[in-house]
């Protein structure tokens, strides 16, 4: 009886968890731009290479109607820094013609109302919407990039943009 019993909690166990859910797969189109370019990889390594002096944290994704990134974010060391973060990575934006990359940064302000170093310092290391708002595309100015998307040039634009990170965190971040 007890046998029984225990195969069917086992069956029940394993009928609830024994398979992983399906990731999500994202119906953003510039979403998949950046997948098919390895931005995460390339990004990373020159992150993990270039800044020292700051902290960092990412990279993630983050999409909006019509675009989608692929972020890290920075900010100074210390307790009192986190006025000001600064988003640093690839946007890919649709415009008339077509997905435009941009390779740039954009300074998002604090905007939640109290500060808790505890929460804040745990949080940010997954995501900085909860106290700096959305990571839209970076103004003008902080533009470092801008090119055309071609599916053709998808090998040469991986290794534009790697270079573009290589460029800036070098001169920026030391």
């Amino acid at each position: 009886m007890s046998d029984k019993r225990d195969r069917r909690r086992l069956r029940g166990q394993i009928n609830r968890f024994g398979h992983a859910p399906e990731p999500k797969r994202s119906s953003n189109p510039q979403a998949h731009i950046l997948a098919g370019l390895n931005v995460v990889q390339s990004l990373e390594e020159a992150a993990n290479q270039y800044i020292e002096d700051l902290l960092w944290h990412g990279p993630g994704s983050f999409t909006g109607h019509g675009w989608a990134s692929m972020v890290i974010w920075l900010r100074e060391k210390g307790y009192n820094t986190h006025h000001n973060l600064t988003l640093f990575g690839v946007w890919v934006v649709q415009k008339e013609d077509g997905e435009e990359l941009l390779v740039g940064t954009r300074q998002l302000p604090y905007s939640a109302a109290i500060y808790n170093a505890e929460s804040y310092n745990h949080l940010i290391q997954r995501d900085f919407t909860t106290y700096y708002g959305a990571g839209l595309p970076p103004e003008v100015d902080d533009v470092i990039l801008r090119v055309a998307w071609s599916i053709e040039r998808r090998l040469a634009l991986r290794e534009e943009l790697r270079t573009a990170f290589v460029q800036h965190l070098r001169l920026t971040t030391r």
